[in-house]
Parts: structure tokens; C-alpha cells; sequence
């Protein structure tokens, strides 16, 4: 069988490229019989070696050119040329998986992931009529689409009359070197942190993921809880973004809360393992990846009653109303107050985030593959 990918960007830290690194990686390490074929630009190829390794099974085709090669006036003549190679290759391919459903040529012999609806009918910053499109192609031309969670399936059942065999709900996973393991650093000295327990939360800064109610509901604890336990946000963003949470930060109880930004990978490992609680209340998620990478590294987690996170966390975390400040608030004291709670929650985390794994996620879609494959 030979599969292809859209190949282009897969080394940032969106949860789109992570997926797609992750399926990636799954299906080489467990089907070799299956030919991989990897579609990106002229300059990507020595990066996709280098991370994947040099594989018998794993085609590197080059072949698309960077997005900005004429310039951003020339960015709708690159995706037609883009367009014309991905049909190209599709006729040599049994299937192509495009990995998330954004701007991709209609190709007949193609199975697409859409992670989320939410752009549909919550005002998130997107351009919804370009969003709109985008679904509509993609259900209109792919063979079967792949979803992160029930959650979506039924988003797609409720805007669009569309057949429901032909979803396939595959739950993704968290890195498996997000894991339970002692500090080998000072994480205060590191990153000029008192010496003290903290509530953490780890996402991007948009207004779905609900920080500054993290910030209102964390001002509204005891000033002896807050004493003892600091609120640590690592919150990547747009410079321009930033201000306003800044703003609020400073308007609340800014001496106990800290914003960092561009942690690499092995310094959240160790805030998620010595944080006290994970906070996570957001309005809308696709999945909600970092309930399972806090949860694999034994974090308490508090996380919201909407879209797709009760279907996540299960029975493993406190789930509170995400425009409910007090409901927040309540949670955050009760756990780091009761002691019980707070065990009883930590092992509830470690046993949920067991069920989770992308080399199961590799297999369930390869199983999509020999379905729909031609």
C-alpha cells in the first residue's frame, strides 16, 4: 500500500503538527510493508530524515515550493502549483492523508482529519468563510474523514448532512516523554521562581482557552493559599496578544502569578510533574492535548464541562463550568485543601492518560487506510 502526507509543516508546536509527526512516526515504526511518501517543500528533506530517520519504507518527495518563494502577492499561484503536484502524486498513490483539512486541492483517493468544528460558531479569531470552505471541500472529496473525538463526529452530524459511517473517531495521545520523573533542575532558579507549590496552566494565549478567568478565579483564593501555592501560566502568543493578559495579570494578584513563554520541551515535563494542579478551563477544544501530557506526568487536572473535554478527562479530573468564576475558584481550593482529593485525583490521572497512546492511534487509522484505500 502506498499512502501519502501533506509534509510541509510538521516540526512547530500546534497540535495539527504534532498529530501529523505523530501518525507519521506510528505508521512507520509498525507497517513497514506500508510505503510512506512524505510531500513537502524543496528545503525540507534533511529535516524530515533527521527526525524521522532513514527508513526503507519513508519516500521524501520535495517537490512544493516554499509558500513565500514569490513573495506573499504570489501565495495563490504557489497554492495552484502545490494543487497540480498533489494530483500529480495522487495518481501513483493508493490513498493520501492530509492531516488537517486547510486549504487542500479536492483529491478523489484522499482521507482528511478535521480536529475541530468550533470556528463554525464560536468567533475564535478565523476566518469563518474561508473555515466554512475548507470543511465543505473536504467532506465534499475525501473518501472517509478521521476526527479526535465523539465530540466532533457530532459537531459534523449537527451542521452537515453528511454520512456517519464515513467518520472515524480516533482518539490521539500525548508524547510518551511526558511521564512521571524526578526534577533533575531547579526549576525556581531556572526561571526566577519562589521556592513554592503552584497551580499551572500550559496552552496557547486565544480567548477559547479562558486564561484570565484562570487569573480572576486564582485572585479570588485565600491570600494564604496563595502564599503557598503561586499560578504559573505558560502561554505562548503573539507579542501583541500578550498585553491584555498582561494587563490583567497586573490588575489582580500579579505578585503571585507568572507568564512565561518558549519553554522547550523538557522544561514543561517538569512543571507538569511538580505542579500542584493543572488548569485547563477552556470553552472549546478539539482534544485537548495537554490534559493528557499533565495527566501522563501525574497532575491533578481541572478542566471544563464543554465541547470535547468531559470525553477526555472522564471521571479523572474536576470538571467545572468554564464561565463559572467561582465554580473555578472553588475547585482550585478544594484540592490543594484536601489532601485526599488531591491523591485520590493524582492517581485517577495516571491510570485515565493510560488510555491513550499514538502507536493505537497509528494502527486505528491504517485500519482507514486499507478501507478506503483504491
Amino acid at each position: 500500500m502506498k499512502i501519502g502526507y501533506n509534509a510541509k509543516f510538521l516540526f512547530g508546536r500546534s497540535g495539527i503538527e504534532t498529530y501529523s509527526r505523530e501518525i507519521i512516526k506510528g505508521v512507520l515504526e509498525q507497517f513497514s510493508d506500508i510505503e510512506i511518501n512524505l510531500i513537502t517543500s524543496f528545503n525540507r528533506k534533511d529535516n524530515i530524515v533527521d527526525y524521522f530517520g532513514n527508513k526503507p519504507n519513508m519516500n521524501v518527495l520535495n517537490v512544493l515550493p516554499h509558500d513565500l518563494i514569490i513573495g506573499n502577492i504570489g501565495r495563490p499561484l504557489v497554492r495552484k502549483y502545490d494543487e497540480l503536484i498533489y494530483k500529480k502524486k495522487a495518481k501513483d498513490l493508493d490513498l493520501i492523508h492530509f492531516t488537517h483539512s486547510f486549504g487542500f486541492p479536492k483529491i478523489e483517493n484522499s482521507i482528511t482529519t478535521i480536529h475541530d468544528l468550533f470556528p463554525l460558531y464560536y468567533d475564535c479569531g478565523v476566518d469563518k468563510d474561508y473555515f466554512k470552505k475548507c470543511i465543505d471541500d473536504t467532506l465534499s472529496s475525501s473518501r472517509a474523514v478521521i476526527v479526535p473525538t465523539q465530540n466532533v463526529k457530532e459537531d459534523i452530524l449537527k451542521y452537515y448532512d453528511y454520512d456517519e459511517s464515513r467518520i472515524n473517531v480516533i482518539y490521539e495521545a500525548a508524547n510518551p516523554v511526558f511521564r512521571m520523573k524526578e526534577t533533575n533542575y531547579d526549576l525556581s532558579k531556572k526561571f526566577n521562581l519562589p521556592e513554592s507549590d503552584f497551580f499551572l496552566y500550559v496552552g496557547r494565549y486565544e480567548e477559547r482557552k479562558n486564561i484570565e478567568r484562570i487569573v480572576s478565579a486564582y485572585s479570588k483564593l485565600r491570600s494564604d493559599i496563595r502564599e503557598k501555592h503561586k499560578l504559573v501560566l505558560v502561554a505562548n502568543g503573539r507579542d501583541e496578544d500578550l498585553v491584555g493578559l498582561s494587563n490583567h495579570i497586573a490588575n489582580n494578584d500579579s505578585k503571585n502569578i507568572y507568564h512565561l513563554t518558549g519553554l522547550d520541551i523538557d522544561d514543561l515535563i517538569q512543571f507538569y510533574n511538580n505542579c500542584k494542579v493543572f488548569v485547563f478551563p477552556s470553552f472549546f477544544e478539539g482534544f485537548g492535548l495537554p490534559i493528557i501530557e499533565a495527566m501522563q506526568c501525574g497532575a491533578p487536572v481541572i478542566t471544563s464541562t464543554t465541547s470535547c473535554l468531559p470525553e477526555v478527562a472522564g471521571d479523572a479530573a474536576v470538571l467545572v463550568d468554564p464561565y463559572s468564576t467561582e465554580e473555578l475558584h472553588s475547585a482550585m481550593e478544594k484540592i490543594v485543601s484536601d489532601d485526599s482529593l488531591h491523591s485520590e485525583l493524582k492517581l485517577a490521572s495516571i491510570n485515565r492518560a493510560k488510555k491513550f497512546s499514538w502507536a493505537n492511534a497509528a494502527k486505528e487509522t491504517v485500519r482507514v487506510y486499507k478501507k478506503y484505500s483504491k
